[in-house]
């Protein structure tokens, strides 16, 4: 055999060895290798699972952040918002005791004018005071005065009413008394209506309706504005008339002093009595 032949497989023998020994070495660290490896892979698939959690909540907390921020952000202008208006109202309260200072020394002035003007007024109040008391010394007196005169009035007016009755029960007095004489002049009994007819009064009588109404029985009657003091009585027939018309006869039913009632007897139905019809004491047919 060849030298180099015989080199050249002694160095195949030799690299077959190597060989064998690099198999016999790759076969036993490729399963620990692959086992490293696929490890890495499983710590590179959690790190990553790890690592986008955590970017999750570094974005959840970023966008709070973000908001917080933003209030932070709106709170700062709300302040400096708040800052501007205080500042202006800052000058405004300035402008305002500015103001009130010259205002103050205003009312000082005024007030020492016052007190110079109330300095007076006391003067003038004492002089008043002591004026009004007299015054009021001398109402006094006249009001004492006044009452006594109110009590003589009083006293007086007493006298006049006492002194009127007695004038009023001597004009019925002297009324009867007239009408007594008249009666017994003309032999007319007045005021008998148990039997007599209406009579006629012998004198003249000129007077006015001044209200209408009804008896009992529903018969008409009236008022006029004459009575004892006119000399009428009971029992006395007078003539009631509108302007120049008859209407009918009025029998006195009672008589007072300045008033009578009687009952009306028309001559005719259709024309009824009112008020401001005259009455006389005679019928012109």
């Amino acid at each position: 055999m060849h030298t180099v032949t015989k080199i050249l497989v002694v160095f195949a023998a030799i690299l077959a060895v190597l060989l064998a020994a690099l198999t016999m070495a790759y076969s036993v660290n490729a399963t620990r290798i692959t086992d490293d490896y696929r490890a890495a892979v499983e710590r590179a698939v959690s790190n990553e699972t790890t690592a986008k959690l955590q970017m999750g909540d570094a974005n959840t907390a970023k966008i709070e952040v973000d908001k917080q921020l933003a209030s932070m952000t709106s709170k700062v202008a709300e302040v400096e918002n708040s800052v501007r208006t205080l500042q202006a109202a800052e000058g405004n309260l300035k402008a305002q005791v500015r103001s009130a200072e010259g205002e103050r020394d205003a009312i000082k002035a005024q007030v020492d004018l016052m007190a110079a003007a109330n300095q007076t007024l006391s003067t003038l109040a004492k002089s008043y005071r002591d004026e009004v008391t007299k015054l009021r010394e001398n109402e006094l007196a006249s009001s004492r005065h006044q009452i006594e005169l109110v009590d003589r009035l009083n006293d007086l007016e007493s006298q006049l009413e006492v002194s009127q009755a007695s004038t009023r029960a001597l004009q019925e007095q002297l009324v009867e008394a007239r009408q007594s004489l008249q009666a017994a002049a003309s032999g007319v009994r007045i005021g008998d209506t148990a039997s007599g007819e209406p009579f006629s009064p012998p004198f003249a009588v000129n007077g006015k309706v001044t209200g209408i109404g009804k008896d009992v029985t529903g018969s008409d009657t009236a008022t006029i504005n004459l009575g004892t003091n006119n000399r009428l009585d009971k029992n006395m027939r007078l003539s009631v008339f509108r302007g120049d018309t008859f209407i009918g006869h009025l029998t006195i039913l009672k008589a007072d002093l300045q008033s009578s009632m009687g009952t009306v007897k028309y001559a005719d139905a259709k024309v009824q009595i009112r008020s401001g019809d005259d009455v006389r004491s005679f019928a012109s047919r």
